[in-house]
């Protein structure tokens, strides 16, 4: 998948890997200001069955080419949703 992230929809991230997957990392850039930044700062997942990865949705992620069948479980959280389903007092 190419590079991307979610801050337009959501605010938390998180990726369920439900099988291994040698050669498909999943690539995150932590600190995006500059390319240099970029490249210091990414960080690669490789997937591995029941490794949870929860992330900034505003944090570009990518996945990197594989010749396997890489799956995952994706979903989100939205802090607008979640004070509306509990509201603060």
């Amino acid at each position: 998948m190419k590079e991307h992230d979610h801050k337009d929809k959501e605010d938390i991230t998180f990726l369920l890997y439900l099988n291994d997957c040698p050669d498909g990392d999943t690539v995150f850039y932590l600190n995006f200001a500059d390319e240099r930044s970029r490249q210091r700062s990414q960080i690669a997942v490789k997937p591995k069955k029941g490794r949870l990865a929860v992330f900034s949705s505003v944090v570009p992620q990518e996945g990197t080419v594989t010749y396997n069948n890489k799956k995952i479980f994706a979903g989100c959280l939205s802090y607008n949703a979640i004070n509306t389903l509990c509201p603060r007092e």
